[in-house]
């Protein structure tokens, strides 16, 4: 892999003895240990999660997909992977507030902040970090069975929307 390489990794922590385990914990903090960078995560959602019955958690509706990078250089071209604002900004941003006209910063000091006048005029917003995708059984090839999609949207996204070509 390049330097300016990413690569994202699809794990779910396994239930053992009533609990979850936590080797993706580890895994993460030893990555970081090495010189990886934990750049984002996202979120597998299985639009048709698999029926069961324990008797302290709920069903498995989701997985991660780790993003690691050697460097914080890497090319990243949010753009060209926005989505359509929707509805709902025609009636919040035609009455803003004085608040909503200045960044507003959390208040329990997160760093996380918004300014709400910043969306005027705009069509598009960057997507969220979940992706929804059915799970499938045709791949019985593989022990861990994970939808087509979920290979085929990660490796389209990162080439054709995050990272220029030759990148990783």
């Amino acid at each position: 892999m390049k330097p300016t390489g990413t690569f994202i990794l699809n794990i779910k922590e396994k239930a053992q003895n009533g609990e979850r385990h936590t080797y993706v914990i580890d895994l993460i903090l030893e990555m970081r240990k090495q010189g990886w960078l934990w750049t984002e995560e996202f979120m597998w959602h299985k639009k048709n999660c698999y029926p069961g019955k324990w008797p302290n958690r709920f069903r498995d509706a989701w997985e991660r997909l780790l993003q690691f990078n050697k460097s914080r250089k890497f090319h990243m071209f949010q753009e060209a992977v926005m989505v359509p604002m929707g509805d709902w900004a025609n009636t919040r941003l035609r009455n803003l507030s004085e608040t909503d006209k200045q960044r507003d910063n959390s208040k329990v000091g997160s760093g996380f902040g918004k300014n709400v006048s910043n969306w005027i005029g705009k069509d598009k917003v960057y997507p969220t970090n979940v992706l929804y995708l059915s799970t499938e059984c045709n791949n019985k090839n593989h022990i861990a069975v994970f939808p087509e999609a979920l290979l085929i949207q990660s490796q389209e996204y990162i080439n054709r929307t995050r990272y220029s070509k030759g990148s990783y």
